[in-house]
């Protein structure tokens, strides 16, 4: 499939807690600690990835990208698992959100 075309919205520093590491994916799971809303930050510098430390609080800047869903990306989600997620980011106009770690500092 190929890759949305990323357009860079905004960067942000939010106080996280770090919920799981996935250091084969470079993703981290984090909760936002002012909504209490779970979201996935993609780390593309290895190094940083392994200084986190699950359980614990940081300030994370990151960066925030939105894309627009497009038929192929749609017809590559086409499994049953899938649906449920693509009727909710039709509902929500179609919108893709990515969110790249640039920094984290110890809260």
């Amino acid at each position: 499939m190929k890759e949305p075309n990323w357009k860079l919205l905004e960067t942000k520093t939010k106080r996280v807690n770090i919920i799981d590491i996935d250091l084969k994916l470079r993703e981290i799971d984090a909760l936002d600690m002012e909504s209490s809303i779970p979201f996935v930050l993609d780390v593309p510098n290895s190094k940083l990835l392994q200084e986190i430390e699950k359980g614990e609080n940081y300030m994370a800047t990151f960066r925030v990208f939105k894309a627009k869903m497009t038929h192929e990306e749609e017809k590559a989600m086409s499994k049953a698992s899938d649906l449920k997620a693509i009727k909710l980011i039709k509902e929500k106009g179609g919108e893709l959100f990515k969110y790249e770690l640039v920094s984290l500092e110890e809260a």
